[in-house]
């Protein structure tokens, strides 16, 4: 849909009143309201110098460089020989929007499983627990660090999306995630989608991107470098060009909060959110300008 389209149908459903655009204009101001209240609240800690909790650590993995090189090739031929598979099976032919859309969700979440499957296996046969990808015993105070964090770099993330609004002429950021919510047309296949973006892909991910990677390069360079190097190579595999900074920003967010807790858990939850909110506004949208 052109931009002149799409800013004239939302102005239309806010007129009409229609349910879609009410409840997107709400989940707007409950993230505006949480977004002010962190920053008022981040604001008078530093004015007052309230004096930072040392960090609690990020787990240093200490991986070799074979070990790391095994992960990688015990990952992608499984992941290859099951999308074969799956391809001959049940992806035969030209394929609907459905199809590839139902294609792309199933090879991205089995590429992930196959990765955390093989780092699961290395840190099975180093005799090492899942205590070594910060997955320690669940806490309460981890919830509150992820909602609270989450919070705290919104205004950020806002920023970037206006001024990348402004840039686009307010078209959606060319990310598989908003053309996917955007067309997609059949409810089965909404909901898995959902249930992978927002439940099983921050899970997988932060285990992959910030318990395996960031903690590999942390042994190596240290955290800073560790937190650049991990926060690039994530935000450059989502591959969009408009929605690198914003992932690469986030993505810093979840180095950060993994070094200051010191245990993958908050940013799970971080991760979660983050993707959760993102889902529900373009499924918003799109109920709104139908």
């Amino acid at each position: 849909m052109p931009s002149e389209e799409f800013d004239t149908a939302l102005q239309q459903a806010f007129t009409r009143g229609e349910p879609g655009a009410i409840l997107l204009g709400t989940l707007s101001l409950i993230l505006l309201v949480g977004a002010l209240y962190a920053l008022a609240q981040n604001l008078q800690r530093l004015v007052n110098r309230v004096p930072a909790e040392p960090p609690a650590g990020a787990a240093a993995t200490f991986w070799p460089g074979s070990l790391v090189l095994k992960v990688i090739f015990t990952a992608l031929p499984a992941w290859l020989l099951l999308t074969a598979g799956l391809d001959a099976l049940c992806f035969d032919g030209k394929l609907s929007f459905n199809h590839s859309a139902a294609r792309a969700i199933i090879f991205s979440a089995a590429l992930q499983l196959c990765l955390v499957g093989a780092i699961l296996a290395g840190l099975r046969r180093r005799f090492l627990g899942t205590w070594q990808l910060g997955l320690d015993a669940w806490k309460t105070g981890y919830l509150r660090a992820g909602f609270w964090t989450y919070f705290s770099i919104l205004p950020i993330l806002a920023v970037i999306g206006l001024l990348q609004g402004l840039l686009q002429h307010g078209r959606l950021p060319d990310q598989e995630i908003y053309a996917v919510l955007m067309r997609i047309d059949s409810q089965g296949l909404l909901l898995l989608y959902l249930a992978v973006i927002a439940l099983a892909a921050p899970f997988l991910e932060e285990i992959i991107f910030r318990g395996f990677l960031f903690g590999t390069l942390r042994s190596l360079f240290g955290y800073r470098r560790a937190a650049l190097y991990s926060s690039l190579i994530f935000a450059s595999l989502h591959q969009s060009v408009f929605a690198f900074l914003p992932i690469f920003c986030l993505a810093l967010a979840l180095c950060w909060l993994y070094e200051k807790s010191g245990s993958l858990w908050p940013s799970v939850v971080l991760h979660l959110l983050n993707n959760t909110v993102t889902a529900v506004f373009v499924l918003l949208l799109r109920q709104a300008i139908s």
